[in-house]
């Protein structure tokens, strides 16, 4: 065997569900990395929140409560079974017998090496492998990844709407909603591609509002019509219900009141509608000035009038000043939705804003619009930024959701992503090229995703 990568292997399932016996198979991924058949193996076993205070240095903590299990080997693969008692990341441990902890590799043993010289041997050390065990409320859910703030050239964007679907899945996300300004109708366009496809992405209808006027935004997500519709193909009459519904609200001084009523027309109109109103980038800077004043952005949070606070543009002010804000929020009792987007203008890279600048990780049944609203909503979610293409990501959220994400995005994703992006690519080409036997790879590549995540999950269908 050559040296040991731990993304050399496929551990299947990787979530598990506490207090179930569950078979665990350890699968190489390629030939230098398979368990040769007639040695005996052990496996290790400890979760990552038991560390034990260690009172005698020789000792390391592990040793203190570590299961050892003898797998079966077959294959190449290694098979167990073990119940995961609680809640947390579960490290695997494979214990090489012998004579496969060192590796006589060609490039230090050449066939030209003399057969009097020494043999040089490399030692090795079989990396850790982690399942996650996860309580029955979330176990045969999976990880969602999507950017609910972008603009294509129906708005000010750069690109086409298929265009921004294909790298968005080139980038591992699985869903997304175009939200260009003034404009609900790029998502029906969009649809009339994506419905001549296998079923490889699910794109929201979407919108940013700006009623009255562009001093205004509103994310709205998932709506049967259109908020910027409503206003604008009957202005006068919603002028006079927003002067009505101005009478009726209890604004402080302070505080615009047409503002603020415009901004309780749109979130019950997008409820209405069967949309999410996100309160989008409070902190973003226009004139020298913060988008919004800082008493505005306070009271609507504290009274709920949107359905979610935006995460926008990773590595900028507002992104940094409204996750502070989040904690504040969260800090007095309410556990406010927090959503991630990127606010792209081109995914193509003519924009900084890259799809993961700013993206929405969400545990979800599927991601239909129903299980992707009920997980934002219900707080089973997690923004995710990542400036600039960086290695070193961030993710905010409650603790329990993202400690559980925090794995999946070392464990889950980079395979993921690696079997997404030539998805994306097969995507992009479609758009110009709408063959069957493009559409037949992507079918394939599709169906590639959906075995490895339901791997990965555990879920038997």
């Amino acid at each position: 065997m050559a040296r040991y990568n731990p993304y050399d292997y496929r551990v299947t399932p990787s979530v598990v569900c506490t207090g179930v016996p569950t078979e665990i198979t350890i699968t190489p991924r390629g030939a230098n990395a398979v368990f040769p058949d007639g040695y005996d193996y052990t496996i290790e076993i400890w979760g990552a929140d038991d560390a034990t205070t260690v009172i005698d240095p020789g000792t390391h903590w592990a040793d203190l409560q570590k299961k050892v299990i003898k797998p079966q080997v077959g294959n190449g693969c290694l098979k167990f079974t073990f119940t995961f008692a609680v809640e947390q990341q579960y490290v695997l441990r494979v214990k090489l017998p012998e004579v496969l902890q060192y590796s006589t590799n060609p490039h230090y043993n050449p066939p030209y090496r003399s057969a009097h010289a020494p043999m040089k041997q490399e030692a090795l050390r079989f990396p850790a492998l982690s399942v996650y065990a996860v309580e029955p409320d979330l176990f045969g859910m999976k990880v969602f990844k999507g950017d609910l703030h972008a603009h294509t050239w129906d708005s000010d964007g750069h690109e086409s709407d298929v265009g921004i679907i294909a790298n968005w899945r080139k980038a591992g996300h699985d869903f997304g909603a175009i939200t260009n300004h003034y404009w609900y109708h790029s998502y029906e366009k969009a649809m009339e591609t994506l419905n001549d496809l296998p079923d490889v992405f699910s794109l929201f209808p979407g919108e940013e509002v700006h009623v009255p006027s562009e001093f205004i935004h509103v994310v709205a997500i998932g709506g049967k019509k259109s908020v910027n519709d409503a206003y604008y193909d009957n202005t006068e009459a919603v002028i006079a219900e927003i002067a009505e519904l101005e009478k009726t609200l209890d604004i402080p001084d302070g505080i615009d009141k047409h503002n603020y009523a415009s901004r309780v027309w749109i979130a019950d109109k997008a409820r209405e509608y069967g949309a999410i109103s996100i309160l989008t980038h409070p902190f973003w800077i226009w004139s020298e000035v913060y988008f919004m004043p800082l008493a505005l952005t306070r009271l609507l949070l504290d009274r709920k009038i949107h359905d979610c606070l935006e995460f926008n543009c990773g590595g900028s002010e507002d992104s940094a000043l409204t996750t502070s804000l989040y904690y504040d929020t969260r800090a007095k009792g309410y556990d406010v939705p927090f959503v991630g987007s990127s606010d792209t203008h081109g995914t193509d890279g003519s924009d900084p804003a890259h799809p993961s600048t700013g993206t929405t990780l969400v545990l979800a049944k599927d991601r239909s619009w129903e299980s992707i609203r009920d997980g934002i909503l219900s707080c089973r979610s997690a923004v995710m930024e990542q400036w600039g293409g960086e290695n070193a990501y961030r993710l905010y959220g409650s603790f329990r959701t993202v400690k559980y994400l925090n794995f999946l995005v070392k464990a889950y994703y980079p395979e993921y992503t690696e079997i997404s992006y030539a998805l994306g690519s097969l995507i992009k080409d479609y758009e110009r090229n709408p063959s069957p036997a493009l559409r037949d790879l992507i079918a394939a590549a599709q169906k590639r995703a959906d075995d490895f995540s339901d791997a990965f999950f555990g879920i038997v269908k």
